[in-house]
């Protein structure tokens, strides 16, 4: 995926969006080499510190890749609800320097966001045998500083994403020709790779809830398989996008 965009002179915003949620995915990838030669040993010897590295790893890779969607929700629906500001802001040459920034913000948000919850012991992690990983537990003080964890990177996202997404669903069935099938294949992409995230996360987000609501988790098998769920979003990105845009099926409008 990344050499085919890199094929291109000149990226869209959308494309800039999904070479960030490259970033997040190459975080999952580490995470599951790990998780392969934890399995395959059957052992392992964690320091509390390192735990928390493992921890803080799995819980922001999840973070990233919730926030850089629900960019792309709000971008796709920017275009749909004001396309003339929308194209005004295209053509700009801030534009790209202002995608970026919002790219990096996922990345260090959830990070400091993290550490800081953690610093004060308002969440903290354990190794879980049945994953095997570190994975989210209360703190101290109760379900405080995971309410604020999932709320931040789990409840507003999901709010955003369903805002503009029902928002734009609205707008595309009020038109109708040309316009209606142009504008379906816009958001085409963006609706698609939410679908498969959230189905992807349904199964996290029982566990996460299960977690808040009884201060207890799931039985181990349910655990190992919303890991596994959400780990598997990561490969989505491609076979989505080969799917979607026309771009990643032809060679010629990458040169």
């Amino acid at each position: 995926m990344i050499l085919r965009l890199n094929r291109k002179a000149k990226l869209t915003i959308q494309e800039h969006y999904i070479l960030g949620l490259v970033g997040s995915d190459l975080i999952v990838f580490i995470m599951t080499l790990a998780l392969a030669v934890i399995e395959l040993k059957q052992e392992v010897r964690l320091s509390p510190a390192f735990c928390d590295v493992l921890g803080i790893s799995a819980t922001v890779s999840a973070n990233i890749t919730a926030m850089i969607h629900t960019a792309m929700s709000i971008d796709r629906w920017v275009s749909v609800r004001f396309p003339i500001m929308y194209r005004s802001f295209k053509a700009e040459t801030r534009s790209r320097s202002i995608t970026i920034t919002i790219i990096i913000v996922p990345f260090v948000c959830p990070v400091l966001v993290t550490y800081i919850l953690l610093l004060y012991e308002l969440i903290g992690f354990y190794f879980d045998i049945d994953i095997p990983f570190c994975v989210t537990e209360t703190g101290r003080n109760g379900i405080f500083g995971l309410l604020v964890s999932i709320s931040l990177f789990l409840i507003l996202p999901l709010i955003l994403q369903a805002f503009t997404n029902i928002d734009m669903l609205i707008i595309v069935n009020k038109l109708r020709g040309t316009n209606r099938t142009r504008m379906c294949n816009s958001i085409k992409t963006v609706v698609t790779t939410l679908g498969v995230l959230y189905l992807c996360w349904f199964a996290v987000l029982i566990w996460l809830l299960w977690e808040v609501a009884t201060t207890s988790i799931p039985n181990g098998g349910f655990t190992y398989f919303a890991i596994r769920m959400i780990l598997s979003n990561s490969g989505m990105s491609f076979p989505i996008y080969l799917k979607t845009l026309p771009q990643f099926k032809t060679k010629k409008v990458f040169y």
